[in-house]
């Protein structure tokens, strides 16, 4: 009878000092995908694209894009930067692993994210376009001017990164 006592005292005891309200919930997950040396294209802005729609259903902590990225098509660039900028989901991104590069298309996907950060080794910055047509135009610089400086206003970094990247040659 003793035992028995003690048992439901202890029960007892742990009831009340848990209570009703400390219902144990797991905490939300952390999705994760990988741009592994891949060029940005429609393929890569719908491969994040459908990231971020699933990461938001789920209600995730975050969406962490793991990048290396030679650069890429400026129209998948632009949408790629639109969903994150508009998602209600936290993006990081992550230039990884050592050696990796967040070069041209990645530098604005790096900018357009809600914190940023690189393995030791990576590098980051605009590599000159090629031109798929004739001209003297740099669609990478007109991005860098027109949506750089409001990218990078979402957070606390340098403010002059966005246009130094697309104007030296």
């Amino acid at each position: 009878m003793k035992k028995s006592s003690l048992v439901f005292f202890v029960f007892l005891l742990l009831s009340v000092v848990r209570g009703p309200w400390s219902v144990v919930h797991a905490p939300s997950p952390i999705y994760r995908i990988q741009i592994e040396d891949y060029i940005i294209h429609p393929i890569t802005a719908e491969y994040i694209a459908k990231a971020l729609e699933r990461a938001e259903a789920e209600n995730a902590q975050a969406l962490l894009i793991v990048m290396d990225t030679p650069g890429g098509l400026l129209e998948s660039t632009r949408e790629i930067v639109k969903k994150i900028m508009n998602t209600p989901v936290p993006v990081i991104v992550y230039v990884s692993p050592a050696g990796s590069r967040a070069a041209s298309a990645g530098v604005f996907i790096t900018l357009a994210a809600h914190v940023a950060a690189m393995a030791p080794t990576t590098h980051i910055g605009a590599a000159h376009p090629v031109e798929l047509g004739e001209g003297d135009r740099n669609p990478f610089k007109d991005l860098g001017e027109k949506e750089g400086p409001g990218t990078e206003e979402k957070g606390p970094r340098t403010t002059d990164h966005g246009p130094r990247t697309t104007d030296q040659e």
